[in-house]
């Protein structure tokens, strides 16, 4: 992976265009383009002849917030509108690195997303669309890959019975993992309930299990459904291009820790250890004792 100042310096903010794909069922082609003259002041038949080309990009260079909001316009409209990034190459993004000892990964992610940690919880959320990527982990290698990844989606299927599995387990390798890291993921989607955060949002849930030889590591994507199939493309690119694992250091190869130097004035601590180095300690002192009392045992 490149340093924090290598990826700092390169690229721009990633960007994405709205395209109209068609129209929904239900509405006719002349009720679309009529609500669209109206939508954006042009006339219907100008409407009309954006309706009938493959694929017409209506908007580009809109940041995600943005675009889902055009998303939503033209869907109201009775479009059948998409959001893809502007560029399918995500080298000129600007990223940041984030190294997480705790889940024991590290990851270089647009420079926007906040980052923070609870305990062993690592969190990196996008403001801009509420898109969130979190990672948990364990110090194990006692289950295989997939008898992980099997504990883990039995857990969603258990705990969010309002998501529903829509792609069946599948591998994921990541560039540099080669035999040190092995990947299984799978996928859901469903309405989130009203009491919780994100209430009625259709949600899409992408969830990584990574097994290395120190450790097993659980890393999820979650986003409104929109906004995953927006930037579906960028978050496949982050886990298998910028994710890697980093071992923990195991609790025998920890290194001892070191003694504390002292600062050279504090006399007066001085003055105590060397009084406590020379005096005896409480082994030898019961040592000694003990010894004694064999030799000259008191008279019963």
């Amino acid at each position: 992976m490149q340093n924090t100042t290598e990826l700092r310096l390169r690229g721009a903010l990633l960007s994405y265009r709205v395209i109209i794909d068609g129209i929904q069922d239900g509405h006719t082609l002349e009720q679309v383009a009529a609500r669209l003259a109206e939508l954006f002041q042009r006339t219907v038949d100008q409407m009309l002849a954006l309706l009938t080309a493959p694929r017409a990009i209506i908007k580009k260079q809109l940041d995600c917030g943005h675009a889902l909001r055009f998303q939503g316009a033209l869907q109201r409209a009775g479009c059948i509108a998409v959001i893809e990034p502007d560029h399918a190459d995500f080298s000129t993004l600007v990223l940041a690195h984030h190294v997480s000892p705790a889940p024991g990964i590290t990851i270089n992610a647009p420079e926007a997303w906040h980052a923070s940690r609870d305990g062993d919880t690592f969190e990196l959320r996008d403001p801009a669309s509420g898109a969130c990527l979190r990672a948990v982990g364990v110090t194990s290698s006692a289950l295989s890959v997939r008898e992980w990844a099997g504990q883990r989606f039995r857990g969603v299927v258990e705990n969010m019975p309002y998501l529903r599995q829509v792609r069946a387990p599948y591998p994921v390798e990541g560039a540099g993992w080669d035999q040190r890291v092995q990947g299984v993921a799978s996928e859901f989607r469903g309405t989130v309930p009203g009491q919780l955060a994100g209430a009625g949002v259709d949600s899409h849930y992408l969830v990584l299990c990574l097994r290395s030889s120190h450790s097993l590591i659980c890393l999820t994507v979650q986003a409104p459904a929109a906004v995953f199939d927006a930037s579906e493309s960028l978050y496949r690119w982050l886990l298998r291009h910028q994710l890697d694992v980093c071992d923990a250091v195991a609790a025998s190869e920890a290194p001892l820790p070191q003694p504390v130097a002292l600062a050279p004035h504090d006399e007066a601590l001085q003055r105590w250890l060397r009084y406590n180095a020379a005096r005896p300690s409480r082994r030898q002192v019961s040592q000694k004792t003990s010894k004694q009392q064999r030799l000259f045992p008191r008279a019963m």
